[in-house]
């Protein structure tokens, strides 16, 4: 993993990156010259989803009169559990003032509130254990 780079100097999301004690990502002629790139032409309205820590880039907006819009979404499984490691967006007051429910997580707690709502659960199998898949194939997390 690397350190993420922020959209703009005044975000204040380059100092919170650095904290995360993450090498920082390499120059873009190291990457080109040691990972094959792959890429995909898209019109407005195409949707690209990939693994969070997935290297991805995008060019600038090249239009003066246009806004870019994105939209990030983020889905966890029932094994994730709260980590206060620094670095991480929640300790942006812009990102904590979003929070519906502000609870106060404990390192290792559920995320169980208004903001992280339940969007599937799977139906249990009979052969699978009483913790759920996780349970013998998480193991290394």
């Amino acid at each position: 993993m690397y350190e993420p780079r922020a959209f703009s100097k005044s975000s204040g999301f380059g100092e919170l990156f650095e904290r995360m004690g993450l090498p920082p990502l390499p120059s873009a002629e190291d990457i080109r010259s040691t990972y094959p790139l792959i890429s995909w032409d898209t019109t407005p309205g195409d949707v690209i989803i990939h693994h969070p820590l997935t290297l991805h880039y995008a060019a600038g907006n090249a239009t003066a009169d246009t806004r870019r819009r994105a939209i990030a979404i983020r889905y966890l499984g029932d094994d994730a559990r709260w980590d206060s490691r620094p670095g991480t967006f929640m300790e942006k007051d812009s990102v904590r003032q979003l929070l519906r429910d502000p609870a106060r997580f404990q390192d290792g707690d559920r995320l169980e509130t208004k903001d992280f709502p339940t969007a599937y659960v799977a139906e249990k199998q009979a052969s699978e254990p009483s913790g759920g898949h996780c349970q013998s194939k998480c193991t290394d997390r």
